[in-house]
């Protein structure tokens, strides 16, 4: 197996062609994941092929004990395949138009860019060559 993803190392002249077509939908998967919904705890009744969620908290069903896993379902195999994220990995959530990262334990919004606020003040000790200083990030 691959360290970073988990993908099923393939001998010389092996020719098992369900090794290779599963590592093939994996690279397909998560090489720019996106996400349809992270909201759902029950998988959907008739996904499109190679549709990717994340299963939220509490699945239920066929997502039951997979929370926070990204799930996808391919026609080819009738049934979803499942990959556990690690720490770091970023997915487009497609519904909400956001970049989503996996914290460990959580899929948490990612801080992308600039925010609207209250803003801060920067201060500059004596000239243009000190630091310059924001009491705010």
């Amino acid at each position: 197996m691959t360290v970073k993803l988990g993908l099923t190392d393939l001998a010389n002249g092996q020719a098992n062609y369900l090794n290779a077509n599963t590592t093939f939908a994996l690279l397909n998967q998560l090489v720019m994941p996106s996400v349809i919904d992270k909201d759902l705890a029950t998988p959907p009744g008739s996904p499109a092929n190679e549709a990717l969620y994340i299963v939220a908290t509490a699945g239920t069903g066929l997502w039951s004990g997979k929370d926070c896993k990204l799930a996808f379902w391919l026609t080819s195999v009738a049934g979803w395949t499942f990959v556990t994220p690690a720490d770091g990995w970023r997915v487009w959530v497609a519904d909400e138009k956001l970049w989503y990262h996996f914290n460990g334990s959580a899929w948490i919004a990612a801080q992308v860019g600039y925010q609207t606020g209250a803003g801060g003040s920067v201060t500059q000790a004596t000239s243009r060559t000190t630091g310059v200083t924001l009491n705010k990030s």
